[in-house]
């Protein structure tokens, strides 16, 4: 089966940072490895977002707007991190699809970082 268990991360807002990583949401449910792509915007002040599979950021650190397209197996832990310049105040939104299940998405979600 390529169709994980529902994930669900929350929206936030956090102040008086530069980085925060979000709670990490598990992969479940399925029993081959499936291809996620995570896309997100810059709605205001620029940053940087990584993702960290099982603890370990495997991908970025990229600018924002972007995307990444990386393999999760089942138990495989997600979460993302985003780096705010001193400064500044990033806003923006992120989209989690399953790209192995025909494009499915998994979870959007909304965020700000607040460092100004």
């Amino acid at each position: 089966d390529v169709t994980p268990d529902a994930i669900d991360w929350a929206n936030f807002d956090v102040n008086g940072t530069t980085q925060y990583d979000t709670p990490t949401q598990t992969i479940t449910g399925i029993s081959a490895p499936i291809t996620l792509d995570v896309s997100f915007s810059e709605l205001r002040d620029a940053y940087q977002m990584s993702v960290l599979q099982n603890g370990t950021v495997t991908q970025g650190p990229s600018s924002a707007p972007g995307s990444f397209q990386f393999n999760v197996t089942n138990n495989d832990t997600i979460a993302f991190r985003f780096d705010v310049a001193n400064g500044n105040r990033a806003e923006f939104d992120v989209t989690v699809i399953n790209v192995t299940d025909s494009n499915t998405t998994l979870d959007t979600f909304i965020g700000e970082v607040d460092n100004d």
